[in-house]
């Protein structure tokens, strides 16, 4: 016996055959497939899964970082082939010199730049995230030295000293 039902979740009229058999266990379905079912069971427990997420990053910081890495270079087509071993976060930033906070992981609007918190680089950006060319350096250092040239830095450092001297 066939029988349709509308999807509690998207709403879409399915048909699927009614079987005969335990107190009618079929008639209780009211999704369509599993992507509905995933969906309503994220729905009723986004709050609880959203928290142990971010517990196990905050718990996890050198292996959240190559999880998202990995991503990144997936899909830029940069090559990758770092762990979390090779990701050592140092307390003090190597360049800068002050004191990193590995700030917990927060989802949502509330993520956003901190100068303080640990960046992976790479000494050479050609060669990717590979095995001996990465560091973690503080975010503030990684951001000064992203895109510029040393002349170009030079060329800053002459100009902050020549205003100071006024």
């Amino acid at each position: 016996m066939d029988r349709t039902i509308n999807c509690k979740h998207c709403g879409v009229e399915h048909t699927y055959e009614v079987l005969n058999f335990g107190r009618g266990a079929s008639s209780k379905r009211v999704y369509c497939g599993s992507k509905c079912r995933q969906k309503a069971h994220y729905v009723r427990n986004s709050l609880k899964i959203n928290t142990k997420s971010a517990e196990w990053r905050n718990n996890n910081p050198e292996r959240e970082r190559v999880h998202k890495l990995k991503s990144k270079c997936k899909r830029l087509g940069i090559r990758f082939d770092i762990t979390e071993e090779d990701l050592c976060i140092p307390d003090v930033c190597p360049v800068l010199g002050f004191k990193m906070i590995n700030l917990p992981y927060s989802t949502g609007r509330h993520q956003g730049y901190s100068p303080y918190a640990p960046s992976v680089d790479r000494m050479d950006p050609n060669l990717g995230y590979v095995r001996g060319n990465v560091r973690v350096i503080s975010s503030r250092a990684n951001l000064l030295k992203s895109d510029a040239t040393v002349e170009e830095l030079e060329l800053v450092l002459a100009d902050l000293k020549e205003l100071r001297k006024e």
